[in-house]
């Protein structure tokens, strides 16, 4: 292993063990690192951005980690006219 998955907040032995939804690391050729958010059943929900080290990308994911259990929703759409015309637009 090229990095100390410990350091960077995985389990130990976590790499390739599936839980309840997985970061994939991976590299793009020779040009960046990048990470993909899968659910369970291998669906991919999130794709990053480029970065350009390994060690920028697993920071990346621990942003992601950090962030998305407390992010708000902002809803960029639209209004259509529909019954959901009423709902706050930051939630």
């Amino acid at each position: 292993m090229d990095f100390d998955e410990v350091a960077f907040g995985f389990p130990p032995g976590a790499r390739g063990v599936t839980m309840s939804g997985a970061f994939e690391l991976f590299h793009d050729g020779n040009l960046s690192f990048g990470f993909r958010l899968k659910a369970p059943d291998g669906t991919v929900v999130a794709v990053s951005g480029p970065f350009p080290d390994k060690v920028s990308a697993v920071e990346g994911i621990r942003v992601v980690r950090e962030c998305a259990g407390t992010g708000l929703i902002t809803d960029l759409c639209p209004l259509l006219g529909d019954s959901h015309d009423g709902l706050v637009r930051t939630v």
